[in-house]
């Protein structure tokens, strides 16, 4: 007797191995198993899977054109949004980015229905075509709400107290915030590497940065990662 898997888990692992197969196909030296291809790897899978909850193929789309269609704008988004800086560039940014963690880190904690108001702020990433660090830009995007909501109150308890009571209002900010951001342009992750990244596949999808260039900052919405 067979096993026959959820046809849902199917269709994703099926689409999703479509998807690395367009990476590789488009990257130029792509490797998916060394390790500047598996940090786009699991950035991508994170992404598609995001994609298919948000924007599930109907039963009549060819999974080979989903696949092919979600990879291209991908790969667009991630030209347009994604700045790899070496170790000691744009610390200022990363510094922000801390400093932002922890400052909401108490409210974030406990955020009632925290995965599920992600969620929501990732659909309306995806709505105006933000695919690319959907997770990383959604928790920047709700992060940055929760700072500014905990600038009305006297201090972390109080304002907890009033997100417990109507934390709808939180989200909707953060879809507001997130639909806004098809009218920024240029980078919103910038991604800390090592000097040698700059000569693999990763490095090779995006623009080396020019000398001195800067980005302004104050009230954007952006996420910084290590890699």
């Amino acid at each position: 007797m067979s096993f026959m898997y959820p046809a849902g888990w199917a269709r994703e692992r099926l689409l999703t191995s479509k998807v690395l197969d367009r990476l590789s196909e488009r990257i130029p030296g792509f490797k998916r198993h060394e390790p500047e291809g598996r940090m786009l790897v699991n950035v991508a899978i994170n992404d598609f899977k995001n994609y298919v909850r948000s924007m599930p193929p109907s039963p009549s789309v060819d999974h080979q054109e989903y696949a092919d269609y979600w990879a291209e704008r991908w790969l667009d988004k991630w030209r347009e949004r994604v700045k790899l800086v070496l170790r000691a560039q744009d610390a200022h940014v990363f510094a922000k980015h801390e400093r932002l963690v922890k400052e909401t880190s108490y409210l974030w904690s406990r955020f009632p229905y925290l995965s599920e108001a992600v969620e929501l702020v990732v659909d309306a990433l995806i709505s105006v075509s933000e695919l690319c660090f959907t997770n990383l830009l959604a928790e920047s995007t709700l992060r940055g709400e929760l700072y500014r909501y905990k600038q009305t109150y006297k201090s972390d308890e109080e304002a907890l107290r009033k997100l417990q009571g109507n934390p709808l209002a939180v989200v909707k900010s953060a879809i507001y915030r997130a639909k806004s951001l098809k009218h920024v342009k240029g980078p919103l992750v910038w991604l800390r590497v090592d000097e040698n990244i700059w000569r693999t596949s990763t490095g090779k999808i995006i623009e080396r940065p020019r000398e001195g260039e800067d980005e302004e900052l104050e009230g954007a919405v952006y996420g910084a990662v290590d890699f």
